[in-house]
């Protein structure tokens, strides 16, 4: 398997991968072949591949024409399975989007993996002024909870953990109790220690992390 490693980090090559099912199996294989080769205990490696396998799940699940690049790397004791995608769509890609909000999300795109990606998705084809991102903005996808508010530079938009703290301050909203319950039954947030969404220039990135114990 080519990787880049050095010290405590090390990656994967970078693998295109499509709403059609293009480089879906390869990126997997590769997830699972990352785990072996930071010979983690079985039950992390096992765990890694169902964060890969969630993930792709929801790109799956996209209506329109997708494409991003993937890998996983190690970062110190943090495993990440990264997806990125420029955000500078055509004006008809855009538009499309634009449609699917104001009518509902893609019925496959249920639970909170597919909550979080609607935030990726939402961003990728939308045009963002990345020196003023205003959250509101979020309000389409009905993603609030998670999201930083105020405007940003270059940063994170959402994070699992915020999230976490958003759906626990806000217990007696019957919405919150209700997220909560999605919480306690996601596999994502049940393995996963945080996932983060955010703009770096005309890019989106979405990154699922998970502390591991390589060998």
């Amino acid at each position: 398997m080519s990787m880049k490693a050095r010290g405590k980090q090390m990656q994967t090559v970078k693998v295109i991968i499509k709403n059609d099912g293009t480089g879906l199996e390869e990126a997997l294989d590769r997830t699972t072949a990352f785990a072996e080769e930071l010979n983690l205990p079985q039950k992390e490696r096992i765990r890694l591949r169902l964060l890969g396998e969630e993930l792709f799940g929801v790109v799956c699940a996209v209506t329109k024409e997708f494409s991003a690049e993937y890998w996983a790397e190690l970062d110190g004791d943090t495993a990440k399975l990264t997806l990125e995608a420029k955000t500078n769509m055509d004006p008809e890609k855009k538009m499309n989007l634009v449609d699917i909000s104001s009518k509902g999300r893609n019925e496959a795109n249920k639970g909170l993996m597919g909550r979080i990606f609607d935030i990726f998705e939402y961003i990728m084809f939308t045009p963002v002024d990345v020196e003023a991102f205003d959250m509101a903005q979020m309000q389409a996808g009905n993603v609030q909870m998670g999201c930083y508010a105020g405007a940003v530079t270059s940063s994170y938009i959402w994070s699992l953990d915020q999230y976490r703290n958003d759906v626990k301050n806000a217990h007696d909203n019957n919405e919150a109790e209700a997220e909560w319950d999605e919480l306690e039954k996601s596999i994502i947030a049940n393995i996963a220690d945080d996932v983060k969404v955010w703009i770096e220039g005309d890019k989106v990135c979405l990154v699922i992390e998970k502390e591991v114990h390589a060998g």
